[in-house]
């Protein structure tokens, strides 16, 4: 299964799954599509919603040991300089694909 927290790569993301796959995009508006043994389908997950409070507060508790065991997977995170100078060095760094499965964190000002 992929979780895609940003909403913008369904396409690609639905390309790449494996037959019996599934992706779960966080837009809720997305249509739900079957096709080929795969899934694709919307969610709104904020779980300050009371329907979502107790899924919330039980994710939240087991969210250390989900990482440890692998079942959770945290995105590496480089953070550049603070600095809009700064910001062409992140840019630079996802043309070449060094930031490939990457998050770049760029701070325009301290």
């Amino acid at each position: 299964m992929v979780f895609d927290a940003f909403g913008a790569s369904e396409e690609v993301g639905f390309f790449l799954l494996a037959e019996g796959g599934q992706l779960c995009i966080t837009n809720h508006t997305v249509k739900e599509r079957k096709e080929d043994g795969k899934r694709l389908f919307g969610l709104l997950a904020i779980v300050q919603m009371p329907i979502h409070r107790p899924a919330g507060i039980t994710m939240i508790k087991n969210l250390e040991k989900l990482v440890e065991e692998g079942v959770s997977i945290l995105d590496r995170i480089y953070g550049l300089p603070v600095g809009l100078e700064n910001t062409a060095e992140g840019l630079a760094m996802v043309k070449k694909e060094k930031a490939a499965g990457a998050k770049v964190n760029a701070h325009p000002e301290g």
